[in-house]
């Protein structure tokens, strides 16, 4: 069927962003959300997939897991460790299920940064963006460049 819909994740260990966009052809939905960072795991990722998949009738093989690459520099503190921990888990939960699984370097999410705050209804920040915010700002990106869909800038 092709791609249809993109899961993205940025990790962290305080807050975590979940986004997904499923295809507009199938009545799309956007959806961005913050999680607990110690109270998400890989399989509430899975509860997340398993629900698209169901009311879309959607493969493995339709859908990616973009998860925001932690490129941190010097010292690991328990948030960096925690950041690492948490792809890693990603990764295998995906390879283990035949999810394509995609790390996004942290910049690529920056073009979609409007639309991702117009669409979640919040208003633009200046210090740090929202974990919801920066996933489904990911997931908007890596659409883009794989389906070439414009849902607006």
């Amino acid at each position: 069927m092709g791609l249809l819909a993109v899961v993205s994740v940025d990790p962290g260990s305080v807050r975590l962003g979940l986004g997904w966009i499923l295809d507009p052809t199938l009545n799309g939905t956007i959806f961005g959300a913050n999680a607990g960072g110690r109270i998400f795991s890989p399989p509430s990722l899975l509860a997340v997939v398993r629900a698209i998949s169901a009311t879309n009738k959607l493969t493995s093989g339709d859908m990616v897991v973009v998860v925001e690459d932690y490129v941190g520099s010097g010292p690991r503190d328990r948030e960096s460790v925690s950041c690492l921990k948490q792809i890693g888990a990603l990764e295998f939960w995906c390879l283990a299920n035949n999810i394509s699984c995609v790390l996004h370097q942290p910049s690529q999410r920056k073009k979609s940064l409007a639309w991702a705050y117009l669409q979640l209804h919040k208003p633009r920040t200046s210090d740090h963006d929202p974990d919801d915010v920066s996933a489904l700002a990911h997931a908007k990106s890596f659409w883009d460049s794989r389906v070439g869909v414009q849902h607006g800038t």
